[in-house]
Parts: C-alpha cells; structure tokens; sequence
C-alpha cells in the first residue's frame, strides 16, 4: 500500500527530528490543539491512519522505539520520556544532558546525545533510569546517533563520527574531518555517514576502526 497522510508537525525543530517505527505502529511528535510537540502520534502502517495520540511534555522532539517502549526526546526541559505502547501512556520522565534531540535505542541501552554539552547519557532500556553520562566531547548542531556492530556511533557538525564502545562507556575511535550536518546508520557489516552540507556520502567497513 501507498499513500500519505497529513498530520500537525511541529515547526520550530529547524528541519531536525526523527520518528520511530516499532512496538505496533509508527511513531512521530505532533501539535495538540492548543500547544506544540505535546502529543505523540501513533500510526497504524498498514492504514496509515492516527490511532492514538499520546500526551507529552510539550516540547517533543525525537522518537526512537525499542526495548518494548517508544522514547521521546525532549530539548526544551532535558528529558526523556518513555511510552508504554500497552497503555499509550507516558511512564517515566529522565532528565538528561542539555539540548537532547537525538536518541538510539541498542547496544544494552537508550543513547541520548547531548548537543550544547557535548554529553552521551546512557539510559536503563527497562526502566528509562539514568545509568551514565559520557564525555563524549560531541558539541554541534546537525547531530545525529545510531547504534550497530557492538558499538554506539556518533557524529555533529564538529566531528565526522565517533564511536563509543557500551562495555567502558567511553569514546574509543573518531574520524574526520568535520564536514558539517548530517546522519549516521549501521546497515549489515557497514557505517554510513551522510554530510549534507558538503554533499558526500562514507562508508566504514566495520571491521575497518
């Protein structure tokens, strides 16, 4: 099936979010009624259609699912909350580093990159508890984590890519130069980073650090 579907998404994120797909639909902030990035849609992928609208601190920003719950970044008040896709409900509230946007869920956690202090935190991917923070020196816009091949990676328009290993909780590798804005994904035995503002694409073989 094809099709679009249009919903109240939320302006003042300067073109950088993310949604979620996962725990029985697709997930993305939305506006309310009266109020913006408040609620968390649910989409049914098979319909396209809203099932549920979840309510959330407004101020939302990126999803991410997995670990049977959806995570919902907050840069605003600098917090992450978790859904329960059971209840359609939020179930806890953590308070992070500043400007969290970005989150990944894999390699034994929840990873939010903290963008205006440059700080991974590393959440339980259970109960949302804070578990770490990673001075990861990541300051910049343009950010983007991912997680893959045993390892957290990360990149902002200040650094092409760092990857950070769970078992120490510390950078172990970075690669550049800075080529400004862009995303990171692990696909197979592959990291692709993307710089949009440059345009080019890498590609490091994971087995190549």
């Amino acid at each position: 099936m094809t099709g679009h579907l249009e919903l109240a998404v939320p302006t003042p994120l300067d073109g950088e979010g993310s949604i979620g797909a996962g725990e029985g639909g697709v997930w993305l902030a939305v506006d309310g009624t009266s109020c913006s990035a408040c609620r968390v849609a649910r989409v049914d992928p098979q319909t396209l259609r809203v099932t549920v609208r979840v309510r959330v601190t407004a101020g939302a920003a990126g999803v991410r699912t997995g670990s049977g719950s959806v995570w919902v970044t907050n840069r605003r008040l600098d917090i992450v909350e978790r859904i329960d896709p059971r209840r359609n409900a939020v179930v806890s509230r953590t308070k992070v580093g500043d400007a969290p946007r970005f989150v990944a869920v894999g390699a034994g956690g929840v990873w939010r990159l903290d963008q205006q202090g440059g700080t991974v935190t590393r959440l339980d991917p259970q109960t949302g508890a804070r578990r770490a923070t990673i001075q990861a020196h990541l300051e910049g816009s343009g950010a983007d984590i991912t997680t893959g091949g045993g390892a957290v990676w990360a990149r902002t328009d200040h650094t092409l890519l760092a990857r950070i290993d769970p078992a120490t909780n510390k950078v172990t590798q970075r690669y550049g130069p800075e080529s400004g804005s862009g995303a990171v994904i692990v696909e197979g035995d592959n990291v692709w980073i993307s710089a949009h503002d440059v345009p080019a694409v890498w590609r490091l073989p994971l087995g190549q650090r």
